[in-house]
């Protein structure tokens, strides 16, 4: 039920979100740096960062380093909620977060 307030039946028009149409676009790009910034701090940190539709993490992957050598990396990954996925049929891989 909580998920329901973030999806939308029909795209979303200027109409529907007045604040965001009094905001310029110098001041949206400076929201987005810093809620970019603030989850680039977090995933250093290692810790996910959840935004309602989805979530930013760090998981572990494995990379080839060649001659049978495997060195285990972190990947930043958006995983999308469950809630979104289903409302969606999104058909995503199931990702765990360590």
């Amino acid at each position: 039920a909580k998920m329901m307030k973030y999806m939308r039946y029909k795209p979303v028009g200027p109409g529907d979100l007045p604040t965001l149409k009094e905001l310029s676009t110098s001041e949206i790009c400076k929201i987005w740096s810093g809620a970019s910034r603030y989850i680039r701090r977090q995933l250093l940190q290692k810790r996910a960062v959840e935004i309602g539709v989805g979530t930013f993490a760090l998981v572990p992957v494995d990379a080839s380093m060649g001659a049978g050598k495997v060195l285990t990396v972190e990947r930043p990954v958006f995983i999308v909620s469950k809630p979104l996925r289903a409302f969606y049929n999104l058909e995503c891989d199931e990702t765990k977060i360590p």
